[in-house]
């Protein structure tokens, strides 16, 4: 399906089909990602919404898989200038591709910005 939202919007879009945005809960996981991802690029377009969330901690800010409020514990390779928390409203995470890889990013949950995403079925 060829469909664009805005983050929120595409989790309802998943939570409608009984599924939810995508999370990796190992680097394996989002390394086994990237590499089947980069043999059909042409489905991804610049950035796409995954399923995870920031939260501040003390002073620290952390990451979150919304599928199970887990603590993302694998070092997370960020776009240059990211994670920036634009205007304070950042709190939503997302995949920037670049040349050979994907990065992640930091994305405003209710912008007004569309773009692609990616829904995972959770089986338990």
């Amino acid at each position: 399906m060829n469909f664009e939202a805005n983050w929120m919007d595409s989790r309802s879009f998943c939570k409608t089909y009984d599924m939810d945005l995508a999370s990796f809960d190992t680097s394996y996981e989002f390394s086994n990602f990237v590499k089947h991802a980069m043999k059909s690029v042409s489905m991804f377009d610049k950035w796409t919404h995954i399923g995870g969330i920031s939260k501040v901690v003390g002073k620290n800010r952390e990451w979150y898989w919304i599928n199970g409020n887990k603590r993302i514990s694998y070092p997370m390779v960020f776009a240059t200038g990211q994670p920036n928390n634009y205007l304070g409203r950042q709190n939503c995470l997302g995949i920037s591709k670049e040349e050979k890889t994907f990065e992640f990013q930091d994305i405003d949950c209710h912008g007004r910005f569309e773009e692609k995403f990616l829904c995972q079925k959770i089986c338990y």
